[in-house]
């Protein structure tokens, strides 16, 4: 849990130097209506984590939704136009 605290910290710090980290988190933030200032108080919020707040889910089915995946293929059209041919 460390290692990640620790990543996730550079990580903002890397980014909070770029323009655009701070157009979209500005952006973000006035989009959903929260507070933007809620940066200030990551470190605080980041050390609550722990290894018992982030438990995984329980693997029973029933507390598992179901995730359906559907790949869209285009439309062939030479099948879509395909008859049959009378007999």
């Amino acid at each position: 849990m460390t290692k990640f605290k620790a990543e996730y910290r550079r990580a903002l710090e890397v980014n909070m130097r770029e323009n655009n980290f701070w157009l979209s988190y500005l952006n973000g933030k006035f989009r959903n209506s929260e507070d933007p200032t809620s940066i200030l108080t990551t470190d605080k919020r980041l050390e609550q984590v722990t290894e018992a707040s982030v438990k995984p889910l329980p693997t029973n089915s029933s507390a598992t939704p179901t995730i359906s995946r559907r790949r869209w293929f285009p439309r062939n059209k030479r099948l879509r136009s395909y008859k049959k041919a009378p007999r």
